[in-house]
């Protein structure tokens, strides 16, 4: 009887060692998956790759790809022959504002949006500007052109297609033709101020021609945007840049107009999971993603001459426009 008892706890203890060893081997399995996942969400990698920038920044490790995103608004920007303005069906003023002018001049062709064109006209026909402000083409499904605005720039030999493809914005068509005559930057004014759907699909076309634009960036007289890409070091060059305690982004001459200090990264369509950047006022270390619902970088500032931006995901970048002139400095 002492040997069946000596037996049966020897079995017992066993299984209850066992047991303890199964239970300790499946609680550090879930222990392990617990801490990957802290570590992708929200420190060790992130960390990482913020310290692996800054070192390929420094010319170590293995060269990466840049994507340098300069304003065409820099002073002394001369005109680029292989860039094109394409004006959306949004009110201009009479005359057309400084930043439209200044767009107008840099680009060697310009595009109206079909109605884009009739805005135009409006703009500058009571001013007696409209022989100097004539596009090179008008595009899209031509269902808010006017007879007479047709007219008079077919006239002035501006060229006139229709396309009545419906899966596509007038906006995507425009960009169709600039596209097609190989042009590698586009300016789109008259992206933002109207209906919130087709500041969306401005957005979109950010997207959509990622891969078909050098530059592509979409302005009104408040905003600009711009799609950062994935997997680069994206350097960025504004006009105006500096924090409250400097004045660095001030003007020198009678009148400059231009992009920032004030700025954004906004995640359109999908979480960034790692961003890191350097020369804004609150730089981002990698740490915590981008996403509605969570962070989304708002009223941030450019504080130095070049900012950089690494993200996992494509990031819209948004700046303020401002106008400054000799009598504000005084």
């Amino acid at each position: 009887v002492r040997a069946v008892l000596s037996g049966l706890v020897r079995f017992l203890l066993l299984v209850t060692i066992s047991k303890d060893c199964v239970g300790f081997y499946l609680k550090g399995i879930d222990t392990r998956a617990h801490l990957l996942s802290n570590i992708k969400r929200t420190g060790v990698i992130h960390r990482h790759r913020d310290f692996s920038m800054m070192q390929r920044e420094n010319g170590n490790s293995k060269v990466v790809k840049r994507i340098s995103h300069t304003s065409p608004l820099l002073p002394d920007s001369p005109v680029q022959s292989d860039s094109a303005l394409v004006i959306l069906n949004r009110p201009l003023g009479s005359p057309p504002s400084q930043l439209f002018q200044k767009l107008w001049e840099l680009s060697s062709f310009r595009i109206c949006a079909d109605g884009g064109a009739n805005r135009l006209f409006d703009s500058t026909v009571l001013t007696n500007l409209q022989s100097k402000y004539v596009p090179d083409a008008i595009r899209g499904d031509l269902d808010s052109l006017r007879p007479d605005v047709r007219k008079y720039y077919e006239g002035l030999g501006c060229t006139v297609d229709k396309e009545i493809d419906q899966d596509r914005n007038d906006l995507d068509k425009a960009l169709m033709e600039a596209h097609r005559k190989k042009l590698r930057k586009v300016y789109v004014y008259g992206a933002f101020g109207g209906r919130f759907d087709q500041e969306m699909a401005s957005l979109q076309a950010l997207y959509a021609w990622e891969s078909s634009f050098e530059q592509l960036v979409l302005y009104d007289d408040e905003t600009c945007a711009f799609l950062l890409s994935a997997g680069v070091l994206n350097e960025i060059s504004l006009v105006f840049y500096g924090d409250d305690s400097n004045d660095e982004f001030r003007p020198t001459d009678k009148l400059r107009i231009g992009e920032g200090p004030t700025c954004g990264l906004i995640p359109v369509g999908h979480p960034c999971d790692i961003v890191v950047t350097k020369g804004f006022q609150w730089d981002l270390d990698g740490t915590v993603p981008l996403e509605f619902g969570g962070l989304v970088s708002t009223s941030n500032r450019i504080i130095d001459k070049v900012a950089i931006v690494e993200c996992s995901r494509p990031l819209v970048f948004t700046a303020e426009i401002q106008f400054f002139s000799e009598a504000q400095r005084m």
